[in-house]
């Protein structure tokens, strides 16, 4: 955990700097002003700032997910923690799902289901972490069962149908008035798909080189996600009337470029962090050593030196 706490931080710091760095040399005039009201996104609290627009005043908007996860969790956790000490993981996971629930319709009666902007993002990010762990949950009662051909075959088909529509809708153009219910049916699509996925119910990919890929792929995939709106940010200062299909067909191949940078560069720092790491170690440990030879010197020729003493007196008596 700790390890993806310091990946995150590493990532979402460069980005800050460099969109900082973007906005000061391409709106120098307006930089105070998109600048204040960004501090909060600086540290990833922007999102629990509900009686703000804060989410467009963000630096990097697209870190909205990572503030409203780290807000959300200081709540899941401590929750899902007391109530599996009485019932199984689904339950507490079901629990949570009947908690964001009830907290939504709470708060659209409140407010005539006019949401703040912040409060329908951090109830989404609550909704999707409380369904994924409740995917992950049915995936281990799924897998502890056995089906037929024909039902794993069918598993294999959803799982195939799961991670493909979703790519479609993404791809293809739709009125943004239908967004929410582009994104539910996304949600219940991939659902599925990465349930027979943990349940391994789905097609088993057996070759190591492909799942190498993949991993890595899943290893660069923050950096992909926080990369992307820095570049497009840039691109919007230098060319506003770009098509937005032209900007894509740049943003994608250079965030993948730079995301595979960036891990080259982090795993190379990394190791050479560890070398030194172990080098200090190796040399603190053979000064102990040494000292310990040293000490054991000292109370050898001591006792050495006791003995040299009793034997004179002893002759000395005689």
């Amino acid at each position: 955990m700790k390890n993806k706490i310091t990946a995150l931080l590493n990532v979402h710091i460069l980005s800050i700097i460099v969109v900082i760095i973007v906005i000061a040399s391409c709106d120098s005039k307006n930089f105070v002003d998109k600048f204040l009201p960004g501090i909060p996104s600086i540290f990833l609290v922007h999102m629990i700032i509900v009686w703000t627009g804060a989410f467009d005043k963000a630096l990097i908007v697209p870190e909205w997910y990572l503030s409203s996860m780290i807000i959300c969790m200081l709540f899941m956790v401590p929750i899902f923690i007391l109530s599996t000490k009485k019932l199984k993981g689904i339950y507490s996971t079901l629990i949570l799902i009947c908690i964001i629930a009830l907290i939504a319709i709470i708060t659209g009666l409140a407010t005539k289901w006019a949401f703040n902007e912040n409060i329908i993002y951090d109830i989404r990010a609550w909704g999707e972490m409380s369904i994924g762990m409740l995917s992950y949950y049915l995936s281990i009662c799924l897998k502890k069962k056995s089906f037929g051909n024909c039902s794993i075959i069918l598993f294999k088909i959803f799982e195939i149908i799961g991670y493909v529509v979703p790519v479609i809708l993404g791809v293809i153009p739709i009125n943004k008035n239908y967004e929410v219910y582009l994104m539910m049916v996304t949600m219940v699509f991939v659902f599925f798909a990465v349930t027979f996925t943990f349940a391994e119910k789905g097609n088993v990919i057996k070759s190591q080189k492909v799942n190498y890929v993949f991993g890595y792929l899943g290893a660069i995939s923050l950096a992909i996600y926080l990369f992307h709106p820095v570049l497009i940010t840039l691109i919007d200062y230098l060319d506003k009337d770009m098509p937005r299909w032209e900007k894509y067909v740049i943003v994608f191949p250079v965030t993948l470029i730079l995301a595979f940078l960036y891990r080259i560069i982090a795993d190379f720092l990394n190791k050479k962090i560890k070398e030194s790491k172990e080098k200090k170690e190796n040399k603190e440990n053979k000064k102990e050593i040494e000292k310990k030879k040293e000490d054991i010197n000292e109370e050898n020729q001591k006792d050495k030196q006791n003995a040299d003493n009793n034997i004179g007196s002893n002759e000395n008596l005689v």
